[in-house]
């Protein structure tokens, strides 16, 4: 992720002005900020991770299912509630200057469901020694990238740098998401259909706020309160696992 955003900022350089490079770089902090998440979780889960590859395969299969959605579980309301408060996000963080840096952030956004996922599927590969096999995956995903980053930037500028990462990102976990299958021998699934649902009813009443004029940081406290309690309400696995861990379903 870093080489990603680091060849976006140089190829940026080379056809576009200091202020592209500047908003460009202001959303990769906004975006990396999200992405330690993800970074936290998998420190914490590897020794799991490492003990589960030693157990068989449905127990391995169960390990990875129940992070991945742990972390889609974060992934979606990040990327939905960015959409809609991302417009007055930026420049309450940022500064008005910032204005330019909205609709690249926009189309970063959904490189977190793409790029938190990566974080729990390598280090099961790694787990297994088998980290060789991400090298192909690495240079393949370089290889779009900058190939991308090459037709589109001279167009489009810093959203065009955008949409390569989001493309690169994307490609880089599906082949990730395969190779780990491949190991385990079976698909492997993350339960989004009650998060998605949870995501999108929070993101209805996020925007509902924003119109009523609600500071931003209201709204995103708002958001967080509504997608919990749309979890709760739809009974989700994940959260329910979450809860019953740290003893919250006694105060629910």
């Amino acid at each position: 992720g870093v080489f990603l955003f680091s060849v976006d900022t140089v190829m940026l350089g080379w056809w576009r002005g200091a202020a592209e490079v500047g908003f460009y770089a202001a959303d990769q902090k906004l975006v990396g900020i999200l992405g330690l998440f993800p970074a936290l979780f998998g420190i914490a889960v590897f020794p799991l991770i490492s003990r589960g590859t030693a157990m068989d395969e449905s127990h391995q299969r169960k390990i990875m299912e129940d992070s991945l959605s742990f972390l889609f579980l974060l992934a979606i309301p990040l990327t939905i509630g960015g959409w809609i408060v991302g417009k007055a996000l930026i420049p309450f963080v940022l500064g008005s200057g910032y204005v330019g840096a909205i609709p690249a952030f926009f189309i970063l956004l959904p490189t977190l469901l793409a790029t938190y996922p990566p974080t729990v599927l390598s280090i099961f590969i790694f787990a297994h020694d088998k980290q060789i096999k991400i090298v192909p995956l690495v240079i393949i995903t370089t290889a779009i990238n900058i190939i991308l980053n090459y037709f589109l930037i001279q167009k489009y500028g810093l959203n065009g740098a955008a949409v390569a990462t989001l493309v690169a990102s994307i490609v880089y976990a599906l082949l990730l998401w395969r190779r780990t299958e491949s190991i385990i021998g079976g698909k492997i699934t993350a339960n989004l259909k009650k998060k998605i649902v949870s995501g999108a009813i929070m993101g209805a009443s996020v925007f509902i706020i924003n119109t009523l004029g609600f500071q931003v940081l209201i709204s995103i406290f708002l958001g967080a309160v509504i997608y919990l309690s749309a979890l709760y309400i739809t009974k989700d696995e994940t959260f329910k696992k979450i809860t019953s861990l740290f003893n919250f379903s006694k105060i629910l």
